[in-house]
């Protein structure tokens, strides 16, 4: 690092802006959350979940524009002091967290669920092919994925299809926008 980035951390760290080094954390780009939560066509009532909720960039997007209603939102992260974090940010705000692996995740079905999943070695494949098992039918999974070689989204495509899915392109290097409605 050079002199000038290291300053301007400190600085960061004086002003109190918690800097956290997680494996796998990739911060969704505003932008690109703002379409997630477009996609995802949330309406009043439904229930919400965010997988691997990290840092909470859905989070954000989603309640600037919706107002949550007890055990309505869901996030789901495995790392604890992100969770921790998460809960002292939205736990007011009607999100339950919950501390957990995604892929061991057994609970409720929702009507909607926003993610973006760790991408490592296309873990995220796995990840999106788990959140199929809890989209209530008639609900919405919209999810940010890795866009690698076609082979690596084989486990995807025939429920992708089966919904009237569609994938687009992100706004992160070679990653790309999905989104599914389960009949």
């Amino acid at each position: 690092l050079d002199g000038k980035t290291i300053q301007a951390t400190k600085a960061q760290i004086k002003a109190g802006v918690t800097v956290a080094v997680v494996d796998q954390l990739v911060p969704t780009p505003p932008g690109l959350a703002e379409r997630v939560i477009v996609e995802a066509d949330i309406q009043p009532g439904d229930t919400i979940a965010e997988p691997s909720a990290g840092g909470g960039a859905l989070l954000d997007a989603l309640l600037k524009h919706h107002q949550a209603e007890p055990d309505q939102v869901t996030a789901i992260e495995i790392n604890a002091g992100l969770a921790r974090d998460l809960t002292a940010r939205y736990s007011a705000r009607c999100v339950n967290v919950i501390c957990q692996d995604f892929l061991q995740y057994d609970g409720p079905q929702f009507d909607k669920i926003i993610m973006t999943p760790p991408f490592k070695n296309g873990i995220d494949i796995a990840h999106i092919v788990h959140a199929f098992k809890y989209v209530k039918p008639g609900g919405r999974l919209v999810a940010i994925c890795a866009a690698g070689p076609p082979k690596d989204k084989r486990p995807m495509r025939p429920k992708v299809r089966q919904s009237s899915g569609h994938w687009g392109p992100g706004h992160f290097s070679s990653a790309s926008l999905m989104h599914a409605s389960l009949q």
